[in-house]
């Protein structure tokens, strides 16, 4: 899929906004690293999710925000949240870089 529409977009960023401001208040009440850290890693991971359909072609393998999700998602699920990028040269943790 190379378009989404305006409305899962819209839709995407609200639930998105919403879980945003329910982590403000949280924290508010009472701040944790490691709630932080799994709420954030659980939000990459919904991102990803949201947009799922994307055509891999122009996800690209330069480091923009599309490849960067992609491969946070991986390191949070496949990885135990350690950093792995798979294969791309000039990345530091990069698989292909030795």
């Amino acid at each position: 899929m190379k378009t989404y529409s305006q409305e899962h977009i819209d839709a995407s960023q609200a639930r998105v906004d919403a879980n945003l401001r329910a982590d403000r208040k949280q924290v508010a009440k009472a701040p944790s690293k490691e709630f932080e850290a799994r709420f954030l890693n659980d939000l990459v991971l919904l991102l990803d999710y949201m947009f799922v359909h994307r055509l891999t072609g122009i996800e690209g393998k330069d480091g923009n925000p599309l490849n960067q999700v992609r491969v946070l998602c991986n390191s949070i699920l496949l990885n135990k949240g350690k950093l792995q990028v798979d294969k791309l040269p000039g990345w530091p943790n990069s698989a292909g870089s030795g």
